[in-house]
């Protein structure tokens, strides 16, 4: 008779030992490597998650920036000279006029009352969606226009120029389209950056003040930046790609060449650059042919340099711009050897000073 252990038949060989670690071993193993599987799929998950919002956030930024720009292109050019009042043109394409020199507009925060100075506030729609519509602001020359968005970003506009801005900011940007000259305000949204497109121009800030000036028949274009910081980019045309940026620090003024497409950038006193809102143009080796682009923009009379050699002469000073136009230019004349005359039909016209012969 056959004795059996304290386990009795449940004693185990060596090998059977053997085939049971090896298994518990291998089912480790594969419990290890489902674990990791399903941590390389919840990472994937959540990378693809991750990139799907990226996605989405571009497609509706860039959507965004293209219905602006689209917008500004199938808005041909104003030629400022047809147009006597500051005007808004509504998204349904109704035009509201604005009477006086420089008058004060303000939208609500859901863009559908304007309140336009004393008079009794405009009304429209607004879309509550992403496609909000566009509302344009159009400053002919001879006006000035300041102009508080429904974020609460405040414009100053100066003569000949023209803004585009949606009615509400709904989306994840806010995004304007400028051509003339302008100085922004901008309300601080660290969320929501704030983005001023020009013909050439690409402008991203936070919340900070500076001017743009961006006319169309101006072979420079300038950003002059007061306080904050933006960084800058340049395009070839509206709705080109731009170009690298770049961080502009206050006091600094970013000057582009359009026929070279040559950017400068050089240390200013700021103050110059935002005193056409008090009325005053400041001049530092300013040539004529800019100067007298700057008045006849500001006065909306018709000044034409007869002598071509005289648009590189080059000036220095300061211009009360609430003086009458033709004591401004007698100011220059004075300080030049420029001589001027008003035609018939009140164009002036610059010619260069003709020496007395001597006695």
């Amino acid at each position: 008779m056959n004795e059996k252990g304290s386990y009795g038949t449940n004693r185990l060989s060596e090998e059977d030992k053997t085939q049971l670690k090896n298994r518990i071993i291998r089912s480790a193993r594969i419990i290890r490597q489902n674990e990791k599987q399903k941590k390389y799929w919840a990472i994937a998950a959540s990378i693809a998650l991750l990139l799907g919002a990226f996605w989405m956030y571009q497609l509706t930024t860039q959507k965004e920036g293209n219905e602006l720009m689209n917008y500004a292109q199938r808005m041909s050019t104003v030629d400022m000279r047809n147009v006597q009042q500051v005007t808004i043109r509504l998204e349904d394409g109704k035009d509201v006029s604005v009477d006086g020199d420089s008058v004060s507009i303000a939208y609500s925060s859901s863009g559908e009352q304007i309140a336009v100075g004393t008079k009794e506030a405009v009304r429209q729609k607004c879309n509550k969606g992403a496609d909000v519509g566009f509302n344009e602001l159009v400053v002919p020359f001879g006006k000035r226009s300041q102009v508080s968005l429904s974020d609460g970003t405040r414009v100053w506009v100066n003569a000949g120029s023209r803004l585009i801005y949606p009615i509400a900011f709904n989306g994840d940007l806010r995004e304007v389209y400028l051509e003339g000259e302008a100085v922004f305000d901008v309300s601080h949204h660290a969320e929501k950056p704030f983005i001023v497109q020009t013909q050439n121009q690409h402008i991203r800030v936070l919340g900070t003040v500076f001017n743009v000036q961006s006319y169309p028949s101006e072979q420079h274009q300038f950003v002059v930046l007061k306080s904050g910081s933006i960084s800058l980019s340049h395009k070839k045309k509206i709705g080109g790609k731009p170009k690298k940026e770049m961080l502009v620090a206050p006091g600094t003024k970013v000057n582009l060449d359009r026929e070279s497409f040559k950017v400068t950038s050089s240390a200013v006193d700021v103050a110059d650059y935002f005193s056409w809102m008090e009325g005053v143009l400041i001049l530092h080796n300013n040539d004529l042919s800019y100067i007298m682009n700057q008045l006849s923009r500001y006065y909306n009379v018709d000044i034409f340099i007869a002598d071509e050699e005289l648009s590189h002469e080059t000036f220095s000073g300061r211009l009360d711009l609430k003086d009458d136009i033709l004591n401004v230019v007698d100011i220059i004349k004075h300080g030049s050897d420029i001589d001027y005359q008003l035609s018939k039909n009140n164009q002036i016209i610059i010619r260069k000073l003709k020496q007395q012969p001597m006695k």
